[in-house]
């Protein structure tokens, strides 16, 4: 939650802390004496709800009220740690350009605070729903999803609302910026060179499919379900560059409305492109001449755009009709077979029931327009 919160910068900051060993924690006769009391509001740390240390020997575990201890004895690949920072403003920027309250957190100065980074937090999960799954909770397909969905959060540009991640509100960075704390490629040799953890395979196996640079949960889900492996209910389709600049000829730019062009996602040697606009997000007028004009200037710069919106991907039956369209599109412009390719997957046995997975488990909730 700390993380998530950390990536909004509203109420704490953070940055990767070079830790090559879990520090041992101290030893006090209460959480009070730590010197977090904010922190451990905002967390709801009771008796019920314990706070989750890490030591570094089972010699130097906290052994107090409202801690749950855990050991970790191995060294720390670089960004598996992050130190907190305080900010200092009292307000943040809202969508509509207005001024939003905001309460930052505030502890003891001398105090320092480290949480887990991208990769234990992933490996931590990991491990939970490794749980849920053992105990018959939950499918093992489903809880595989979810760690790769978080893994590309992780190396998005966008955090989920920590308290409600499934239906909360998210932060999203500044068109044009990813301001993550990972790269997938940090996150998966991380992993590689951690040891000691429950749950390190799964999260393994979970961050070699984080995507790079996914700008929001329903991108995540959009390009989950179409660029995963089948085995994992996707329909591996060739695999697109995620909101990265478009190449522009020098001949046109000119002509361009914009001097930056970073499609959700686009084959470049194909000259074909998707963006998917939120119903919400695109309805006002502005919006719409936006919309308008930015396609203009994706066909002056020789890209086909593939438009999608919620009705393109709000189920199984949609989200397969829109990789037919996009596989034949990449065929038409020289990519042998992928339209039959995604056909055969669609007739395997067992792929509808593991796509049902995918789309229940990854489809954010929409706040569609009035009268969508």
């Amino acid at each position: 939650m700390l993380m998530r919160a950390a990536r909004a910068g509203r109420i704490v900051a953070a940055q990767v802390a070079s830790m090559p060993h879990v520090a041992a924690p101290p030893q006090l006769s209460s959480l009070e004496d730590l010197g977090i009391a904010d922190i451990l509001t905002w967390l709801g740390v009771s008796a019920e709800e314990p706070l989750d240390v890490l030591s570094c020997s089972t010699d130097t575990r906290m052994r107090v009220l409202g801690v749950r201890a855990h050991v970790l004895g191995a060294s720390l690949p670089p960004n598996t740690v992050l130190e907190l920072k305080q900010v200092q403003h009292q307000g943040h920027k809202a969508s509509d350009g207005t001024r939003e309250p905001c309460d930052p957190l505030h502890w003891n100065p001398n105090t320092r605070v480290f949480v887990d980074g991208p990769p234990l937090a992933l490996v931590r999960v990991a491990h939970r729903l490794e749980q849920l799954v053992a105990h018959m909770r939950m499918d093992d397909l489903e809880a595989q999803l979810r760690l790769i969905a978080l893994a590309c959060e992780f190396c998005g540009s966008y955090a989920r609302e920590p308290f409600d991640p499934r239906g909360g509100p998210c932060h999203y960075d500044e068109p044009g910026r990813c301001d993550r704390l990972i790269s997938p490629r940090e996150l998966q040799t991380a992993l590689r060179d951690l040891r000691g953890v429950s749950g390190l395979a799964r999260a393994r196996r979970a961050a070699a499919y984080a995507l790079d640079f996914s700008g929001s949960p329903m991108e995540t889900y959009v390009d989950l379900g179409l660029f995963l492996p089948p085995r994992l209910a996707g329909l591996s389709l060739r695999m697109p560059l995620l909101n990265q600049q478009i190449e522009v000829p020098k001949e046109v730019r000119h002509r361009l409305r914009h001097t930056s062009l970073r499609p959700d996602m686009h084959w470049p040697n194909q000259s074909l492109l998707g963006e998917y606009f939120g119903d919400d997000e695109h309805a006002s007028k502005r919006a719409r001449v936006e919309d308008k004009n930015r396609m203009q200037d994706y066909a002056t710069a020789g890209y086909a755009p593939v438009l999608l919106m919620f009705d393109d991907v709000r189920n199984a039956t949609a989200l397969n009709r829109t990789a037919q369209r996009l596989a034949r599109m990449l065929m038409e412009r020289g990519v042998s077979g992928e339209l039959y390719r995604v056909r055969r997957t669609l007739r395997e046995e067992g792929f509808a029931a593991k796509q049902r997975v995918l789309v229940k488990t990854l489809l954010p909730p929409v706040r569609r327009y009035e009268g969508a």
